[in-house]
């Protein structure tokens, strides 16, 4: 099935393709590279006033959880699509579908980008 996105002119970069891959490396190198610089805790909480929960968590689990959560929305979404793939109501809403799974991996790995910034730089985010 694979060689199906391969084949089709434009396919390879879609989110449900290779560059669903792509995105899936880029957030597994950037959290392998920032795990180094890190500290052992990371700070996963910035409010102003009473707030209830953690303010910091293990480097580890933070910089580990986004490539397993974008890894597992790839393949989720990768496998709704092709069980959708030849269906004339999928094939209507396909831009759209895809266009909402990239925004989706794209937002992820923004939003770690963002925390591993805010941590590197904490007076930045102060």
């Amino acid at each position: 099935m694979m060689s199906s996105h391969l084949e089709r002119p434009g396919t390879w970069l879609r989110p449900t393709g290779v560059g669903g891959l792509l995105v899936v490396l880029g957030s597994t190198v950037l959290s392998t590279a920032a795990y180094g610089v890190l500290g052992e805790y990371v700070r996963i909480r910035w409010s102003v006033g009473v707030h209830y929960g953690p303010e910091y968590a293990p480097t580890a689990i933070v910089l580990g959880g986004f490539p397993v959560v974008v890894a597992a929305l790839y393949v989720g979404s990768t496998g709704l699509a092709r069980h959708l793939e030849g269906t004339d109501e999928f094939e209507d809403v396909r831009r759209s579908y895809e266009f909402a799974v990239f925004t989706l991996l794209g937002f992820l790995v923004a939003v770690q980008t963002i925390l591993i910034g805010a941590n590197l730089y904490p007076g930045v985010s102060n």
